[in-house]
């Protein structure tokens, strides 16, 4: 999803932790759009904000299941 947007490591990392976020989110059973934000600060200046809506329930076989809208903006931030 990240390909040629960010560095192939960014975004690798960024994807592993976007995978978690879910899988966390998805522990928790609400059906009611439930926003989040999460901002990544990563060491070569790279910032990536990421905004999402999730709704997440169970499936007939009691594993975590829902749906999740999402974005994500990126930007290098160098100082000086």
């Amino acid at each position: 999803m990240f390909k040629d947007s960010i560095a192939p490591s960014d975004s690798i990392e960024l994807s592993q932790n976007l995978g978690g976020l879910f899988a966390a989110r998805f522990k928790e059973e609400s059906l009611d759009w439930t926003p989040f934000s999460k901002r990544y600060n990563f060491p070569d200046g790279l910032i990536v904000d990421c905004y999402m809506v999730t709704a997440c329930a169970h499936d007939v076989k009691d594993k975590p299941a829902g749906v999740a809208s999402y974005c994500f903006v990126a930007y290098n931030h160098h100082a000086g």
